[in-house]
């Protein structure tokens, strides 16, 4: 038996998370919310035209702040965890805000944020690849190093945008 949770996050699909599932007290199975679709659905709301002041919108942005974090794909480590980053910047370059406020009081110029992280990231060649996770071929130089130049872009963007 699966429940739907409702912390305003998003999972791979109807009742199949990548991330380890949550369970009830009464053992009931909730897939459990992660950073990587959880930044794809705020970022398909958003291309959809579906309004900020929408319910579904702000319950996403919801668990952006309260889950905000550029040390892991939140809920699953560092799987997948440059896609993550790809998909945090488009999602949060659409929503429009340059800061993100999290739940904790903390104000986070993402932009700025997210480029230093990925430089702190780079290989002595140049590249990036994910050294801590095989899962989705991140550990291919030539695929990573394409999302992460592509998310370095996006921050650039935003940080001009903010005169940076």
């Amino acid at each position: 038996v699966a429940a739907v949770g409702n912390d305003g996050g998003f999972f791979y699909r109807p009742g199949e998370s990548k991330a380890p599932d949550e369970f009830t007290r009464d053992g009931v199975r909730i897939p459990r919310s992660y950073g990587l679709m959880s930044y794809a659905g705020l970022k398909s709301f958003l291309y959809m035209n579906v309004s900020k002041d929408d319910p579904r919108v702000q319950s996403a942005f919801r668990w952006v702040r309260d889950n905000y974090t550029l040390d892991e794909n939140r809920n699953i480590g560092a799987d997948g965890l440059y896609y993550y980053y790809l998909t945090m910047a488009k999602a949060l370059t659409l929503y429009g805000e340059p800061v993100v406020k999290t739940s904790d009081g903390v104000s986070h110029v993402w932009a700025k944020e997210l480029s230093d992280k990925l430089i702190s990231l780079q290989d002595a060649e140049g590249s990036w690849s994910n050294k801590q996770s095989k899962r989705w071929m991140e550990e291919d130089a030539v695929m990573v190093s394409a999302y992460a130049i592509r998310t370095l872009t996006l921050c650039h963007e935003e940080l001009k945008k903010q005169g940076k």
